[in-house]
């Protein structure tokens, strides 16, 4: 019985990791913390914060001069994701 692999594994070879840091650091593979915040699932920031603050940086790219596609390819989500980042109000 073969076991299934999860989305969230990175599997090498594949090319298919996407180095997209945490909310402490832009990078994993570059951070300078000696234990990463999602090993320890208590630390690991909810959901809805990571959303939050993907709305608050995709504010700040636009404010920036960023269109909706640099945007969406930067955070990794689509256009009308971004649209409804910035059509929400800053909390």
């Amino acid at each position: 019985m073969s076991k299934r692999v999860g989305e969230d594994v990175m599997i090498f070879g594949t090319g298919s990791y996407r180095d997209t840091g945490c909310s402490l650091h832009p990078s994993c593979l570059a951070c300078p913390r000696p234990r990463c915040i999602y090993d320890d699932q208590s630390r690991a920031p909810s959901a809805r914060y990571v959303t939050a603050m993907r709305a608050v940086r995709a504010r700040q790219l636009s404010k920036q001069g960023m269109t909706a596609g640099d945007i969406a390819a930067f955070l990794g989500c689509s256009r009308r994701v971004v649209y409804r980042y910035l059509a929400q109000e800053p909390a």
